[in-house]
This record gives C-alpha cells, structure tokens and sequence, in this order.
C-alpha cells in the first residue's frame, strides 16, 4: 500500500466512524438515558458519551474475526503496537 492509498482509505473510514459516532449519540438522546437537564453546560456529557460511542465503535468496525469473535493474534498484536505510537 502506498501512502496516499493509506491517507486515501483511512479519512473514508475516519469519516464513516465520525457518522457513526454522531448517530450514536442521536440514539442514546432518543433512547431517555440521560437526562440532560442533570448535567451542566461544558463537555464532560459530550466527551462522556463519545468514549462510551467509541468503545461499542471498536466493536462493529468489520475485521477479520475468528469463530469467537477475536480478532487474529497478529492483528491484536499490530493494533497494540500501533497504539504505542499514538
């Protein structure tokens, strides 16, 4: 892969997250789990909510998985890696 092939895919899945994260936040409001009222006007709701997002995020991302649902140890391992150097 060259790097405008990596730059390219990966502001498409960015983007894609980026939806999706902002539909989820759209669902848990709709849903009546937070009551907003209860929470004061800065960003811990909105950066609480977001983590919350990109944790279940994590998941529904499609790699490549084995029959219980992990994903192959050397994708972990490259991932854990990768999150060294961010």
């Amino acid at each position: 892969m060259t790097r405008e092939q990596f730059t390219t895919k990966y502001q498409e899945v960015v983007a894609s997250i980026a939806r999706d994260l902002t539909k989820d936040g759209e669902t848990l409001l709709a849903s009546g789990a937070i009551d907003l009222e209860s929470w004061e006007d800065n960003y811990l709701l909105p950066k609480a909510v977001a983590i919350a997002a990109m944790k279940s995020g994590a998941d529904k991302i499609s790699m490549p998985r084995d029959e219980h649902g992990k994903l192959p140890s050397k994708l972990s391992r490259e991932i854990a890696n990768f999150q060294h150097f961010i």
